[in-house]
């Protein structure tokens, strides 16, 4: 996505865009509670008025970075590829620690402890 986006409040000023992603997460109800599945959603780009506050919300799907590598994790139980619900790009990555994230294939259902040597991109 290419375009200039605007405020809805203040048309004449251009929105910032926030830094990094950011998800809606898959909520389950299942009776009498709710759960909250971070493995599972919709990566986000957010853009902000620098006067007000507005937020709109883009599927990052949209934007041309979030082409260029996702962090992948081949399921333990499966073999199956999954996006890892930490998204980030190469060279953060370099200097990233990651040790016992917890992901839910999408595959399977199978939830696993994965560190950085699990992850890879793309």
């Amino acid at each position: 996505m290419d375009k200039k986006i605007v405020c809805r409040n203040h048309p004449d000023i251009t929105m910032s865009r926030l830094p990094d992603y950011y998800a809606v997460t898959k909520v389950e109800k299942k009776k009498d509670n709710v759960m909250f599945n971070p493995s599972s959603g919709i990566p986000l780009v957010v853009f902000a008025c620098d006067i007000c506050g507005y937020l709109e919300f883009y599927p990052a799907v949209k934007f041309r970075d979030w082409h260029e590598g996702q962090l992948y994790v081949k399921c333990k139980k499966c073999s199956a590829d999954f996006p890892s619900t930490i998204q980030m790009d190469r060279e953060s990555f370099k200097s990233s620690t990651l040790k016992g994230n917890s992901f839910e294939c999408p595959n399977c259902k199978s939830r696993n402890s994965y560190d950085k040597e699990d992850m890879f991109f793309k």
